[in-house]
């Protein structure tokens, strides 16, 4: 009967682990401000964190939203990752994709005619802006065997959650002419990998069916 018991949990366990892995979701509202003739064949993604959105990107919008928020030290980390999921989604095609990070030096305080110049000098035609305006934990719960009592435990875990708004803005027109707000939810074993490659699947395909990109 114990040994029964022991199986049941460790079924369970195993179960709730899967189902964990599988569980990640994301969803993505967009609309299309302006159309655009063709696609765009360079693009370059800027993270940044706040909770002001972008109507405009003249000068005062960039130095409030912008500037030195899409390369401080601090996020260093999340936004190489964040980058890297566009690359990787976005740019298997005839649109070149690069991170911001790749152009500017963490840390430096960059003003908006060296930020705009460091993009045209680069090739891009368009920026695409992602801000995290919102993230948030979720807990769940999952049994976890303890081979030294030949025990099973409950773990809580915190899922990472978040709200991201993102921009692609023409960089001769100076303003959106695509927008987006997408929220997804993730979960602990691969914090927010998952999440930002969903979303760089969904906002991939939304330019693409919308011919931002190719």
């Amino acid at each position: 009967m114990r040994l029964r018991r022991s199986l049941s949990i460790l079924t369970f366990a195993i179960f709730g682990i899967t189902s964990l892995t599988g569980c990640a979701t994301s969803n993505l509202t967009s609309f299309t401000k302006q159309k655009v003739a063709e696609p765009y064949v360079n693009v370059v993604v800027v993270f940044v964190e706040t909770n002001q959105e972008i109507t405009q990107f003249n000068e005062e919008a960039y130095n409030t939203i912008v500037r030195k928020k899409f390369n401080n030290l601090s996020n260093i980390d999340f936004r190489k990752n964040l980058e890297n999921a566009f690359v990787k989604n976005m740019g298997q095609t005839s649109t070149l994709v690069t991170g911001a990070g790749s152009l500017f030096e963490a840390g430096d305080d960059i003003d908006y005619a060296s930020f705009i110049g460091g993009l045209k000098k680069a090739g891009a035609e368009a920026v695409l802006v992602v801000n995290m305006n919102k993230s948030w934990s979720t807990t769940t719960e999952r049994i976890v065997k303890n081979d030294a009592l030949n025990t099973y435990d409950v773990v809580k875990d915190a899922n990472p959650n978040a709200s991201y708004l993102c921009y692609l803005i023409d960089l001769n027109q100076i303003k959106p002419v695509w927008m987006g707000k997408s929220t997804g939810s993730g979960v602990w074993m691969v914090g927010y990998n998952t999440l930002n490659n969903n979303l760089a699947k969904n906002v991939n395909s939304k330019l693409n069916k919308e011919g931002f990109v190719y």
